[in-house]
């Protein structure tokens, strides 16, 4: 029987003023293909390990770094969505480098916490499980990061 090992051991960044901040523990991941994993840290925001086992963060200058939950966003590429206490982010797949490309997506109000995400593909659909109830939207636009979302309530539940 094999044993686990340990994926990577940098649960600490340190930045060059030696500021130091711990990730946290975990609370979900997703993969990218090629080894490259995405994950979500409770109090740390989202990484990126890549098939080396080298991770980076990706939310550093986020205003909502605690991320409960990670999903595949609607759009082809790199598109993320973290969901998080007091936030929600998405990645933007048309960047150069689309890990490190997020934009803050503005949540319905009296929401604070996105504990699920889901994507429905048809009809296209991003369902928020919070903790103001369940909501959904479609993306409004274009391909890109300059879609909107018009959240409706779920009702009758």
């Amino acid at each position: 029987m094999e044993q686990w090992q340990l994926f990577t051991p940098l649960g600490i960044q340190v930045d060059d003023d030696g500021h130091a901040w711990h990730a946290g523990c975990l609370v979900d991941m997703l993969p990218l293909g090629g080894g490259d994993i995405v994950v979500a840290a409770e109090t740390g925001g989202v990484w990126h390990i890549d098939g080396m086992y080298e991770a980076r963060p990706l939310s550093d200058d986020w205003h909502f770094p605690d991320v409960v939950c990670l999903a595949h966003g609607p759009l082809r590429g790199r598109n993320i969505l973290a969901g998080c206490h007091g936030g929600l982010y998405e990645s933007d797949p048309s960047a150069h480098d689309p890990l490190r490309a997020w934009e803050r997506i503005p949540l319905p109000a009296g929401v604070e916490w996105v504990y699920r995400i889901v994507v429905l593909p048809e009809p296209e659909r991003v369902v928020l499980a919070t903790d103001a109830g369940v909501w959904w939207s479609r993306r409004v636009a274009g391909g890109g990061l300059d879609a909107r979302y018009s959240w409706r309530q779920a009702g009758g539940l």
